[in-house]
């Protein structure tokens, strides 16, 4: 058994794909984006970060869309 393996099975470590079953999600106003993000677009629980070599490269951009979703309906936890 290798190293990653063996953490795995000892920790309660988090995978990506184990957020995809039945979470709600806030679609991204991207269609590509949705595609690939757990639950078809930004999960309404937890936290995500946005990581970009490059501060300032329009990072924010792939965020408005779910933000002006929130500001219309509310977006509070449920």
């Amino acid at each position: 058994m290798g190293a990653l393996e063996e953490i795995l099975q000892r920790h309660p470590v988090w995978r990506g794909g184990a957020l995809a079953q039945g979470a709600q999600a806030i679609p991204s106003g991207f269609a590509a984006l949705d595609d690939e993000l757990p639950g078809g677009g930004w999960p309404r629980q937890g936290l995500t970060e946005v990581m970009a070599d490059d501060p300032g490269i329009g990072e924010l951009a792939l965020l408005l869309p779910a933000f002006a979703v929130c500001a219309r309906s509310g977006c509070r936890r449920r």
